[in-house]
């Protein structure tokens, strides 16, 4: 009996919920008479939101962003720039790229639950591949390498859930090969060495857990020694 007293009630509320719509949707920008963004929105009742593909445009035309955006609250018109549409940082989903002004690519790569994930690439004005970058849910995990506008390898080094793990080493523009160091959970650990731009080594030292720890050693341009002292635990030992 009680059931039966609720029920028209109950369908009474529904039949005035207006269903739920999916459409295609398109911004402007009003000064330029061109495309600002356009997309898949999601309206129930008087909420709307994000709901699929959409597509970023710079103020010249030229595509900015493209990639599904799940859940995000529509942009209101009082938010517009009249010179840049600002992307939503959350809700961003599955595959991304982005571009530069000119159509070429400058980055691309995975979302998942609105964080990078995997291989994202970086790409420099041209088109030259500057960066790839590897992430776990939003934190770096993984290689990370970054070139020169001449395509020579300036920096190697990796990550674990956040924190630089490994080896790192970077190079100069000329290809020699200016730092060589180790990390372990984030710090300095073993040997580190600086070189010039002939490949001397003007300094190295011995780290752990981020605290020099050992032996460390200056040399000037003629690899000759000028200084050798030994540390513990970032203190200089008496010599």
């Amino acid at each position: 009996m009680q059931i039966r007293k609720f029920l028209p009630v109950g369908l009474l509320l529904w039949s005035g919920c207006a269903p739920p719509r999916i459409e295609h949707r398109a911004w402007w920008y009003a000064e330029r008479g061109t495309p600002r963004m356009e997309g898949i929105v999601h309206s129930q009742g008087d909420r709307e939101s994000a709901a699929g593909l959409f597509v970023f445009y710079h103020p010249n035309g030229a595509m900015a962003a493209r990639g599904a955006l799940k859940d995000v609250p529509l942009p209101r018109q009082p938010d517009f720039l009249d010179n840049e549409t600002v992307l939503p940082d959350s809700g961003r989903e599955g595959w991304w790229e982005f571009f530069h002004p000119n159509g070429r690519l400058l980055s691309a790569g995975l979302y998942l639950e609105g964080q990078r994930h995997g291989l994202w690439e970086q790409h420099m004005l041209d088109g030259t591949l500057a960066q790839e970058t590897n992430y776990c849910t939003g934190r770096l995990h993984g290689s990370q390498r970054s070139w020169s506008a001449a395509g020579v390898l300036l920096k190697e080094t990796s990550f674990s859930m956040g924190e630089e793990q490994g080896l790192h080493r970077e190079w100069d523009e000329a290809g020699q090969l200016r730092e060589e160091r180790v990390f372990a959970a984030g710090k300095l650990e073993g040997l580190s060495r600086s070189l010039d731009e002939r490949g001397v080594c003007r300094e190295e030292a011995h780290y752990h857990e981020g605290l020099l720890h050992g032996l460390r050693t200056l040399r000037d341009a003629d690899g000759i020694l000028l200084s050798s002292v030994v540390y513990r635990n970032g203190n200089p030992l008496p010599q």
